[in-house]
């Protein structure tokens, strides 16, 4: 939600950050098998005042989490349970990339909050998965890999530390501090060999600073022994739901004004589906509806015929799309209504669902 929303800084009235300029970095093999993975809930609603329209518009916010994963097979990836759960579609992008991946969960273990991904597509880094968990030793030093915070950033997030103790229950605790979205991640060695993911984090609020909780390696050889041989069967379509949902939470960063000849070709063919899936449409239908949203205020357009005459059929083409795929989904799938409240002012049809605020 908060990388949509910085998105649409520059027009709607919204905080924006600075881009600063980029320091090269050397990625170690366990960053390069450490990949980012954006969980899709569903897509919010949501008012905005125009910057330069002074028009209140709805867009579509997206409902996801992201976390952090580490590739153990040439398309497995291992991951925190709470990173995916509860969620209907899921992409995996890869260090250094905005290309998503879809994919898809295959085995999770509540008890242990782990988690076995299935990516369409051969993964090129992985660290492999010991066969059995070694001794560890009070205070020798171990790092994580992750991606906290901004679900923007390419380039994995490490923190460094100690092992502090292993619990009655079996956590590994770890003298660093990690910060959501570093959930996920590999815990390595010296030798950069896997001990063990991060779970979760101190909790400020009840005065645990610097400490990290992991899932140590017994329980992960575990579970990987349980993992279905077979993987998960994807469709040509998932790909195009990735890149929606990649354009919706605004992985790549900037304004998806910059995609919107891609996004174009993906609504034509999705109106042009013979199986149209609801979960599927209903995203394709808020994606299209932001991007008419952010055509409308860059222009400082009140509704479609106020834009410049050769952007107006563009326009149409996303209202189009936008209220054909929001009604088809709520007609198909009316279980989508309840996670995606956004359809009901698609279907609609307006660009300007409130009143214009006093200029300013």
């Amino acid at each position: 939600m908060r990388a949509l929303l910085l998105g649409l800084a520059v027009l709607f009235a919204v905080p924006a950050l600075a881009r600063a300029q980029r320091q090269a970095v050397t990625l170690r093999p366990v960053d390069r098998a450490t990949v980012r993975i954006i969980s899709l809930r569903g897509i919010d609603a949501q008012g905005l005042d125009g910057r330069r329209s002074h028009v209140r518009r709805v867009v579509g916010v997206p409902s996801s989490t992201h976390g952090s994963g580490v590739v153990v097979g040439p398309n497995l990836v291992l991951t925190a349970r709470h990173v995916v759960w509860g969620a209907d579609a899921w992409i995996v992008v890869l260090p250094g990339s905005s290309t998503p991946m879809p994919a898809r969960p295959v085995y999770v273990d509540p008890e242990h909050d782990l988690a076995f991904v299935v990516v369409a597509g051969a993964l090129p880094d992985r660290l492999p998965l010991p066969a059995q968990a070694r001794p560890l030793t009070l205070s020798e030093r171990v790092s994580v890999s992750g991606y906290p915070l901004d679900l923007r950033e390419d380039t994995p997030a490490a923190a460094s530390g100690e092992v502090s103790r292993v619990t009655r229950n079996g956590e590994l605790h770890l003298t660093m501090t990690v910060n959501p979205g570093h959930s996920g991640g590999p815990v390595v060695d010296r030798e950069g060999r896997l001990v063990g993911i991060v779970t979760a984090r101190g909790r400020l609020d009840r005065g645990v600073e610097g400490l990290a909780v992991a899932v140590p390696l017994g329980p992960i050889v575990d579970a990987r022994a349980r993992v279905p041989t077979g993987g998960a069967a994807f469709e040509p379509e998932d790909a195009e739901h990735a890149r929606a949902i990649a354009w919706v939470a605004g992985v790549g960063g900037g304004s998806i004004l910059d995609e919107r000849e891609a996004i174009e070709r993906t609504l034509e063919r999705a109106r042009q589906w013979t199986s149209p899936d609801a979960d599927r449409d209903a995203l394709l239908a808020a994606l299209a509806w932001n991007v008419l949203v952010e055509l409308l205020e860059a222009n400082a357009a009140r509704d479609i015929e106020w834009l410049p005459e050769g952007t107006r059929p563009a326009a149409r083409l996303l209202l189009d799309a936008a209220t054909q795929l929001a009604r088809r989904a709520l007609r198909i799938g009316p279980h989508v209504r309840r996670r995606y409240p956004v359809l009901r002012a698609i279907a609609i049809g307006r660009v300007q669902p409130y009143a214009p605020t006093p200029a300013r």
